[in-house]
């Protein structure tokens, strides 16, 4: 958990560092182990930057545990596994709709006009660029000049 290299700290005149006994049992009584303890209480007595380091790079330690423990006590990763579930069951449910609906398009399509009215095949194949009056023809001429 803590870098345990870093741990012996010397003051000012290079005499071993003092802990921080007050932290050192608090740490102790959270349940945190001997040498973890001891390295972050030798960090505080110390001081100095590299001691501000250690205590940093340690509370950044502890407050990832304490996030992991409150996912944990909260259901977490149960409530994102089936979260996740749903998603793809829905996900799967919408690719069944549209292929249900592209495969009765197709059946559509193959059947062809023989149940379009013959006032529906004139109105599309007007739409579609087909042939037009000259009335209509002219005023499109005339909105291109305009």
């Amino acid at each position: 958990m803590v870098d345990n290299t870093q741990a012996c700290f010397t003051n000012e005149e290079g005499k071993m560092a003092n802990r921080d006994k007050g932290l050192y049992d608090k740490l102790r009584a959270s349940g945190l182990r001997k040498k973890a303890a001891g390295t972050i209480a030798e960090a505080a007595g110390a001081g100095g930057t590299r001691g501000k380091k250690v205590l940093s790079g340690a509370a950044d330690e502890l407050r990832g545990v304490i996030s992991e423990l409150e996912d944990r006590a909260k259901g977490g990763a149960a409530k994102r596994k089936a979260t996740a579930k749903k998603a793809a069951d829905t996900r799967e449910q919408n690719a069944a709709k549209r292929s249900a609906a592209a495969k009765k398009a197709a059946t559509t399509r193959k059947q062809g006009g023989a149940k379009r009215s013959a006032a529906a095949k004139k109105a599309a194949s007007t739409r579609s660029g087909g042939q037009r009056s000259a009335a209509a023809k002219k005023a499109a001429r005339t909105r291109a000049k305009g």
